[in-house]
Parts: structure tokens; sequence; C-alpha cells
């Protein structure tokens, strides 16, 4: 049961970080989209939003398919356009 309850603290742990990034990239997103607002430029661009799932989707090789990855990322994604779109 000591590996067990190990296990469950280092994924504790690792949700912490994640969120923490998470945290991160939405307020990078917030500052992209006022410089975006600002300049007229749209805030979707989906040329770039491909080239990120693109990426993600072909990382090296764990336990998640690439299509899971996208599925996360694009989640991700869509989360933080709509923070840019927002403000």
């Amino acid at each position: 049961m000591k590996r067990l309850s190990d296990l469950r603290i280092r994924i504790d742990i690792l949700d912490w970080k994640i969120a923490d990034l998470l945290q991160e990239r939405a307020g990078a997103a917030l500052e992209t989209g006022k410089i975006k607002t600002s300049i007229s430029m749209p805030i979707r661009d989906n040329e770039r939003e491909e080239k990120i799932l693109a990426g993600v989707s072909n990382s090296p090789d764990g336990p998640l398919s690439g299509e899971s990855l996208r599925r996360i990322f694009t989640t991700i994604i869509e989360e933080c356009r709509t923070l840019e779109e927002g403000e």
C-alpha cells in the first residue's frame, strides 16, 4: 500500500504543477489577446493552432497517444482563446 500512497502523492504534485503551468499559459494568452486587440488582429489564428496541435500530437512516445494529446490541447487552446476574446 505504501507504493500506492507514494504514487498518489506524486500524482497530486504533478497535478499542482500542471495547474500552475495552465495558469501561466492562460496569463500569456490574456496578454496576447490584448496585443492582438490593440493592433486589430483577429484573436483566432487557425494556422498557429494547428501547428501547436500537430506538434503535441507528434511528441515523443509515452502512455498518451498523439490523439489524446491533441484532444487535451484542443481544450486548453479553446479555453485560452475564450480568455483572449473576453478581454
